[in-house]
């Protein structure tokens, strides 16, 4: 269920900054061109989304919810990562969209497993840190949107 919503909100995000004019609030939480970096923001996004879906309708709670979606979310970018730089070369052009997609769905499933194993951890330590983690990401990645560094992961790639 966790990777069915995450896939889905993510992907429905993809294109939101385009549809709403570039509109810079919106960048802040959709990619704003096709550097790895930019989609990094579906999964944060989708998470955004997933936490009140979880929380208020489904009632999950958890000692350790907050750090067990910030968690996955790490692990969905560092599949991702994996995939985009280990796997992608190997795979003629015509089939890398293909393997995009698809690293992104690897990602969703990784995190979904994190999240639903690691949500009831009995840790004072990691329910502490879990929100101001899930937060710090967000940030990074508002920061980062408009304020870029060079590197790998922040060249536009044109699939």
């Amino acid at each position: 269920m966790i990777e069915l919503f995450l896939i889905v909100a993510g992907s429905l995000a993809h294109g939101l900054y385009a549809l709403t004019s570039e509109a810079w609030i919106v960048g802040l939480f959709a990619p704003t061109d096709e550097s790895l970096w930019e989609h990094f923001k579906l999964g944060w996004t989708a998470t955004l989304l997933l936490i009140p879906v979880e929380r208020w309708l489904l009632h999950r709670r958890g000692n350790t919810y907050a750090f067990a979606r910030a968690a996955g979310l790490v692990a969905l970018n560092v599949s991702v990562v994996i995939i985009f730089f280990g796997i992608r070369p190997l795979v003629p052009e015509g089939g890398r969209l293909a393997v995009d997609i698809g690293s992104y769905i690897v990602g969703c499933v990784a995190m979904g497993q994190i999240a639903r194993r690691w949500s009831n951890e009995p840790s004072r330590i990691l329910s502490k840190l879990g929100l101001p983690l899930f937060i710090a990401i967000g940030v990074t990645f508002a920061v980062l949107t408009y304020w870029r560094p060079s590197g790998a992961i922040f060249i536009e790639h044109h699939w």
